[in-house]
């Protein structure tokens, strides 16, 4: 198995995080996974900041992707239950940052297993098949562009109005799933917190 992570970085990390990821790489590395880990630094846009992370993993010959945001804190077990699931797209899910407790997954009711299928999940935990991805672009000609350095990259990841509402970039890229025949699966039950910061 060869796995990318992909890191939109922009500011610094906590320490929570770091520790997440370091006891991650370990785990890998003792599980003889071939891992290349990006931190995808100094951009402040968060899509954009996906796309470039999804056209580097295409351009690398990996199999999975896996996107980590730098204010999560994860349980490495969870992880490679999503690393080795046959699932193409495949996430953990999280609470918002928020005073009401919302969660980033909107769950069907469906459930098999451990898994529970959804409409839309976090890009926060988030794992995606290279097979899923070579579809969804094939699916979403539009979305192409070319960036600033020449490299042809695809806007699977982004803000859009849809419907009268505004989506974030990870339920766009969700949709966008579905509608290309792919299931949304999330594990139930991990153990997986959302790093924010509260006045009191």
């Amino acid at each position: 198995m060869r796995l990318y992570i992909g890191i939109p970085f922009y500011g610094g990390a906590d320490a929570e995080f770091v520790s997440s990821l370091m006891k991650l790489r370990l785990a890998l590395h003792i599980a003889d996974f071939e891992v290349e880990c990006n931190f995808y630094t100094g951009c402040s846009i968060l899509p954009k900041a996906r796309n470039e992370i999804v056209m580097q993993f295409m351009s690398s010959g990996y199999d999975k992707l896996l996107f980590l945001d730098n204010d999560m804190v994860f349980n490495v077990v969870d992880v490679f239950k999503l690393i080795g699931s046959v699932h193409d797209i495949c996430a953990l899910d999280y609470r918002k940052k928020s005073e009401s407790i919302e969660y980033t997954a909107d769950l069907t009711g469906r459930e098999r297993g451990e898994w529970a299928q959804a409409t839309a999940v976090g890009g926060g935990c988030l794992l995606i098949s290279r097979q899923a991805i070579e579809k969804i672009q094939q699916d979403n000609p539009d979305t192409r562009y070319v960036n600033d350095e020449g490299e042809i990259v695809f806007s699977l990841f982004d803000f859009l109005n849809y419907e009268g509402r505004y989506w974030g970039e990870d339920k766009t890229f969700c949709r966008r799933a579905i509608e290309s025949g792919f299931d949304l699966s999330v594990l139930k039950d991990a153990e997986t917190k959302h790093i924010g910061k509260k006045l009191f």
